[in-house]
């Protein structure tokens, strides 16, 4: 009898450690800060980023998004007969990863910083539509390949509790290869490594946070 009363006492006290420890795991998962942001990364052509950072400690945050996602399309025509009509699209589209390291300055502002790792694809095609030429020759294509790692600093502004405005600047080592068709001429290759920022102008974004 004592031994059954005892079996029953370890099982007890093991299921409310179990409980505790899952409580405690809830909380934790709880008080961790993630966020959504949504940046407008360039106008001509319109490109967007799309990002995730999570808290994984007091002061780090690990970042996921999707970036420069585009796709345009345009068409130029001449009322001039000796002109011919010309034709340009494109897409590109990248992901990223990276550590990010925040202090906050107030309960308003935050600022951040961390090295990413990003890789962008993107393709371009203009055609002019000149009869005198197949349909194959009248197109120039061009391809790119991009990593980077760019290294990120911003800050943070809480409009509300769950949402907040960032504004960041990205200055990037990059290694760029280009394919380039143009017409009947054969396929030019180039690569390039450069040390820039990665965008023309201070990124901001449109936050949400959890």
């Amino acid at each position: 009898m004592k031994t059954i009363l005892k079996i029953m006492v370890l099982f007890s006290s093991l299921n409310l450690t179990a409980q505790v420890d899952t409580l405690s795991l809830q909380n934790t998962s709880k008080s961790r800060i993630q966020e959504f942001y949504l940046t407008v990364a360039d106008f001509s052509p319109f490109s967007i980023h799309l990002k995730y950072k999570r808290q994984i400690g007091s002061r780090t945050f690990l970042r996921i998004g999707l970036t420069n996602l585009s796709v345009f399309k345009q068409r130029q025509e001449h009322s001039n007969s000796t002109e011919f009509p010309f034709e340009s699209s494109g897409y590109s589209a990248g992901a990223q990863i990276g550590i990010e390291f925040r202090k906050s300055l107030s309960n308003k502002f935050s600022v951040f910083h961390g090295p990413n790792l990003r890789y962008m694809y993107s393709n371009s095609t203009s055609r002019l539509f000149d009869p005198s030429l197949s349909p194959n020759n009248q197109k120039n294509v061009s391809t790119r390949h991009l990593g980077s790692i760019p290294y990120s600093i911003g800050i943070l502004f809480n409009i509300t509790p769950n949402i907040l405005i960032s504004g960041e600047i990205n200055p990037a080592i990059s290694i760029q290869a280009t394919t380039y068709a143009n017409g009947t001429s054969p396929k030019l290759n180039s690569t390039s490594a450069s040390f820039s920022f990665d965008n023309r102008f201070c990124l901001i974004s449109i936050v949400y946070r959890l």
